[in-house]
C-alpha cells in the first residue's frame, strides 16, 4: 500500500545519509524528512566521520562503495573507533555488491539495504535500525545511571550534617536527570523524631491537619522558597499528598515527584519541574531515591543521638573532648601508668 503524501511530525530521530550520489541523498532526504525524521546529508566518508564526532545521531544510511574515497567498511571502522552505539545500515547500488557478513558481524553493523528495492524497503530498513537504536541507547543510559548512583552512594552515606545532606541529595539528582527547577521538601524540624519517623501514618496525619512540608533545599526559580502551597498550585499539592499516600514516583511531561521513603517511613518528597523523566528511567530514580532515604533517615537518627536539643551541641563529641581533657589532666597531676579510665555518665534529672 503507498504511504500517504503527507508530512509527519518531528520524531527527534536523527538519521545520517552518507552517499557520493546527490540525486539519491536528496530524495532519501525528502523520503525520511516526509515520515518526521531530522536528517542531514554528506557525500563521501571523511565528512560522515566528522559529523558524527560532532553530533548526535541515531542511526547512520551509509554507502557501502563511494568511488574516489573511503569505503564503507573503512568509514565504520572509523567511526567504532570512538562510538559502539550509533546503528548502522549499508546501501548497495547493484544486487549483487553484498558486503561481506563477517565485516558486517565484526563492525556491528545491523543490516544493508540494496537501493533497487525501493523506498518502503528501505523504510523498513530505518524503523529495524531505530529500534535497536533506542534499544542500545536504553541499555547506555541505564548503565551510566546505575553507575553514577554508585559513584555517589558513599558520599550520601557519609555521617553529616543533615542540611548539607539535603543539598547534596538535590544537587546529585537534578544533575543525573538535567533538571534546572527542583525542590526537596521534609517535616517541620520539630517533627523530625525517631518516633514520627517510624510510620507512614503520622505523616500523612499532619499533612491532613494541614501542617506544611518545608523546602530545605531548592534549585531555580524555587529557590528561597520555604512551603510547598506558597510556590505550587493546589492541584501539585494534592498530587503530592498522593505520592505520600502510594509511595510512588508521578511523573508527566510537566512535573514529578519522588517519594523519599524507607519501607513505611515517610521523609518527604523531592519535587522536579519541566523534566524529561522518562518510563524507563522511573528504574534509576527509584533506586536514587531509596539509597537517598535510607542516608537522610540515618543522618535523623544520628543527629537525635548525638545532637542535645536544648544547645545543639553534637552530644558524643562534647563528651569525648571533656574526657580527653579530664584524663589528661588528671594523669599530669599524677603520673602514674593507666592501663584504662573508667568513666559513668550520668543523665541530669529535668
Amino acid at each position: 500500500m503507498a504511504r500517504i503524501n503527507s508530512r509527519k511530525a518531528l520524531n527527534g530521530k536523527r538519521i545520517l545519509i552518507v552517499d557520493d550520489q546527490e540525486n539519491y541523498r536528496i530524495a532519501t532526504q525528502t523520503l525520511l524528512e516526509r515520515e518526521g525524521y531530522e536528517v542531514k546529508t554528506v557525500s563521501n566518508g571523511a565528512d560522515a566521520i566528522e559529523m558524527v564526532k560532532n553530533q548526535h545521531f541515531d542511526l547512520v544510511l551509509l554507502d557501502f562503495f563511494m568511488p574516489g574515497g573511503m569505503t564503507g567498511e573503512e568509514v565504520v571502522k572509523e567511526i567504532r573507533k570512538f562510538n559502539d552505539y550509533i546503528q548502522v545500515i549499508l546501501q548497495t547500488g547493484y544486487s549483487g555488491e553484498h558486503p561481506p557478513r563477517e565485516m558486517m558481524r565484526t563492525l556491528d553493523i545491523q543490516g544493508y539495504h540494496d537501493k533497487s528495492d525501493g523506498p518502503e524497503k528501505l523504510l523498513l530498513w530505518v524503523d529495524v535500525g531505530l529500534k535497536s537504536a533506542y534499544t542500545l541507547q536504553m541499555l547506555y543510559k541505564s548503565r551510566q545511571g546505575l553507575r553514577y548512583i554508585l559513584d555517589i552512594t558513599p558520599e550520601l552515606h557519609k555521617i553529616q550534617m543533615i542540611e548539607n545532606l539535603i543539598q547534596g541529595i538535590l544537587l546529585q539528582i537534578t544533575g543525573l536527570l538535567g533538571i534546572v527547577n527542583s525542590f526537596l521538601a521534609v517535616l517541620p524540624e520539630e517533627d523530625n523524631t525517631a518516633d514520627k519517623l517510624s510510620t507512614s501514618d503520622v505523616f500523612l496525619a499532619t499533612l491532613e491537619e494541614g501542617t506544611n512540608l518545608e523546602i530545605r533545599a531548592a534549585t531555580g526559580k524555587f529557590f528561597n522558597q520555604t512551603a510547598i502551597e506558597d510556590c505550587l498550585e493546589s492541584i501539585k499539592v494534592m498530587k503530592i499528598k498522593d505520592v505520600l499516600i502510594k509511595s510512588e514516583v508521578y511523573f508527566s511531561d510537566k512535573y514529578s515527584v519522588i517519594p523519599l521513603a524507607v519501607g513505611e517511613t515517610v521523609l518527604g518528597i523531592i519535587y522536579l519541574e519541566q523534566n524529561d523523566i522518562k518510563p524507563e528511567d522511573v528504574e534509576l530514580v527509584n533506586i536514587f531515591a531509596n539509597q537517598a532515604a535510607a542516608a537522610l533517615q540515618n543522618a535523623y537518627l544520628y543527629s537525635t543521638a548525638t545532637i542535645d536539643k536544648l544547645t545543639g551541641v553534637y552530644v558524643r563529641g562534647f563528651f569525648s573532648q571533656q574526657l580527653m581533657r579530664d584524663s589528661f589532666m588528671f594523669t599530669s597531676k599524677d603520673p602514674v601508668k593507666l592501663n584504662f579510665v573508667r568513666c559513668r555518665l550520668f543523665e541530669a534529672n529535668q
